[in-house]
């Protein structure tokens, strides 16, 4: 959003500039292609624009979203939430904390908004800016409240933070002096010196703890106090990400340091060995203490990276009453269809054999229901054969065997008369169907799912017999 005069001054301004997602859709197309939009592929510059945010040509057929390359990219909010936040940061002539965004935006959690907060913190920081010149004042203190223990350097949970400003000169001021710009940095959440304590100990004070247990405010205090170990973190560079990484490959942390930690790698590192690592501590997590729509999210985003979720997804099999809401969308995905979109992105041989294994293991009736149906969309003769043998199984439930017994049938009319009428002849292969359903499944949205119900069609058409 561009300063100047058309910046609203207030929040009934807001609310009449961008009333819905559409005028914000709109002005933000104007103010990334103020001269109009041109096809990047034909230069055609007619186009129309998709629910997900993207521009189609409608020549080439070419697919532009327009918050490619911007903090919105590869999110789910709807860009009226992204318009508001960024207005409520830069309207406020001291800033807006963590706390004050989360009240006025109404984040679910403090975390979340302190997230959003940093990245349009990040945002508003000029790369090029100058250095401090001229006269320039140091001074340094220790952030973190009051805690028990050790005071001063060394104390545990305690960030050092420096502080440099640019003194000017002013001779309307009885000192003479004014501030100019300044810098903070954080050095770390613990002063160095020889008794300071390591990062495992770091971790395992910041974080022998699990949220479930805690009260609001509890988790209030407890989550301001993790922000400064993410900027301690990440304020020691190269550093502090060495020491991340050995950190999530230990097994003995405390619990819910593998998630954390492991989100706080993928906002420092996009190198595939670091999603990696992530990953694996996300396996060691426990799905009570995190939240679903950020855990699903997360693991979806690794997913589509190309990465064996299947450990990971299976941890959503724990909760009966696993959903998520996407607002983009207003789209609300229940525990089977979010188990679909952590896996069909990935290879078939990353979760077949274990989702079959763990059918006739499960004993929760959804887990069954949501595996059932995985299998079923697989479209392999193993996953059907999968279905058949749980459907003639007397041991399992009732209420399992009977969808069982539906999604059987339903496959089998995939393949008839009428689905053909439906679907028409495909000169496409089943294998190129099933890619093509992979990569369908990497987007999370109403339109992806309404394609998706044509082309599961078409790869119960393309099936080979042999397979079927």
């Amino acid at each position: 959003m561009a300063a100047g005069p058309s910046f609203p001054a207030t929040v009934t301004a807001f609310e009449q500039m961008f009333a819905t997602d559409a005028d914000c859709a709109t002005f933000l197309v104007n103010l990334r292609w103020p001269q109009g939009y041109a096809c990047t592929r034909c230069g055609c510059t007619k186009t129309w624009m998709t629910s997900d945010r993207r521009l189609v040509c409608s020549k080439c057929r070419h697919k532009q979203s327009i918050v490619a390359d911007t903090l919105m990219a590869r999110t789910h909010y709807p860009l009226k939430t992204w318009f508001l936040v960024a207005w409520c940061v830069c309207e406020q002539k001291n800033g807006v904390s963590a706390l004050g965004l989360q009240r006025a935006i109404g984040f679910g959690s403090y975390h979340t908004a302190w997230q959003w907060l940093h990245r349009m913190r990040r945002a508003m920081v000029l790369p090029g800016r100058n250095k401090l010149n001229g006269e320039v004042e140091v001074d340094e203190t220790f952030i973190g409240g009051v805690k028990t223990g050790k005071r001063g350097r060394g104390a545990a949970g305690k960030a050092l933070v420096l502080m440099a400003v640019e003194v000017r000169a002013l001779k309307t001021t009885k000192r003479g002096r004014a501030v100019g710009r300044i810098r903070l940095v954080v050095l770390g959440a613990c002063a160095y010196g020889a008794d300071a304590p390591t990062f495992h100990e770091l971790v395992v004070a910041h974080y022998s703890f699990l949220p479930r247990n805690l009260n609001e405010s509890a988790m209030d205090a407890k989550s301001k106090e993790l922000d400064l170990f993410w900027s301690s973190v990440k304020s020691r560079g190269q550093s502090g990400l060495d020491d991340l990484r050995i950190e999530l490959a230990r097994t003995d942390t405390p619990v819910f340091f593998n998630y954390d930690g492991a989100k706080l790698l993928l906002s420092l590192s996009e190198s595939s060995g670091d999603r990696s690592l992530a990953l694996a501590a996300i396996n060691r997590a426990d799905i009570r203490d995190v939240q679903w729509n950020d855990f699903f999210l997360t693991v979806h985003f690794l997913a589509v990276s190309g990465l064996d979720t299947s450990d990971a997804a299976w941890k959503i099999l724990w909760e009966d009453k696993f959903k998520v809401f996407i607002p983009q969308h207003s789209l609300t995905l229940d525990q089977e269809m979010c188990l679909l979109f952590l896996l069909l992105p990935t290879k078939e041989s990353f979760y077949l054999e274990k989702a079959e294994r763990r059918l006739f293991e499960e004993k929760s009736v959804v887990a069954q229901k949501s595996l059932l149906g995985l299998l079923a969309n697989t479209a392999t003769a193993q996953g059907d054969a999968a279905l058949a043998r749980f459907l003639t199984d007397a041991s399992k439930p009732e209420e399992a065997r009977n969808y069982a017994k539906t999604i059987t049938e339903t496959t089998k009319s995939m393949r008839s008369t009428t689905a053909a009428a439906v679907v028409g002849f495909s000169f496409k292969s089943y294998e190129s169907l099933k890619e093509e359903q992979r990569k369908l499944f990497g987007r999370v949205s109403d339109e992806a799912l309404g394609e998706w119900e044509i082309l599961r069609l078409k790869i119960r058409r393309a099936m080979p017999r042999s397979k079927a």
